[in-house]
């Protein structure tokens, strides 16, 4: 017998990419504590009870809707908690970056200060999971990631409609800039 992991059983992966962004771009200005980090997802989890969206996620996932809805209430809980202001911006979904340039903007925002970048990513291994990218090395992003995946080879990443074809699919909505503020 195994023990589960997260995401094995819940598909609270959207919470914890959100925290884990939020963790990665705050660093040079408030190190989440561990109990920080309880409390943050804890007010996340209520936010969804409340709005009667808990069972939708524990079975089904965070729809790209919701995502923003969580990071509405996480700009509003991070300000209120810490005074940090939480700025998010969906990357470009249509043709005006050609698909060959987008990691190149991808790298270039996370090495930015205060940033980080949430991605819904679909393949073999993880089915659709969102995922945190922490820094982009040639061709590998490397993840920082609630499901313990450590990253995507680029070079097998399509911005295409998911297959089984062993690639790494991502849809351009589903890739959501983070930046902190003090």
């Amino acid at each position: 017998m195994k023990a589960y992991y997260q995401g094995e059983i819940d598909y609270f992966c959207g919470v914890y990419a959100i925290i884990n962004a939020v963790r990665i771009a705050a660093q040079p200005v408030h190190n989440f504590t561990y109990h920080e980090g309880c409390l943050f997802f804890q007010h996340l989890i209520k936010f969804l009870y409340k709005n009667e969206k808990f069972l939708k996620v524990l079975h089904h996932g965070t729809s790209y809707q919701l995502m923003y809805e969580l990071l509405a209430e996480t700009k509003k809980y991070l300000f209120k908690q810490y005074r940090l202001k939480l700025h998010y911006k969906k990357l470009l979904s249509f043709s005006d970056l050609p698909d060959k340039n987008l990691w190149i903007y991808i790298q270039r925002y996370l090495r930015e200060p205060n940033t980080s970048t949430i991605l819904r990513l679909h393949n073999t291994a993880l089915g659709d999971h969102w995922t945190v990218a922490q820094r982009q090395t040639s061709n590998i992003l490397k993840l920082f990631d609630s499901y313990f995946y450590p990253q995507i080879n680029l070079k097998r990443t399509t911005f295409k409609p998911y297959k089984r074809d062993g690639l790494h699919h991502i849809q351009r909505p589903m890739i959501i800039l983070i930046k902190i503020f003090e």
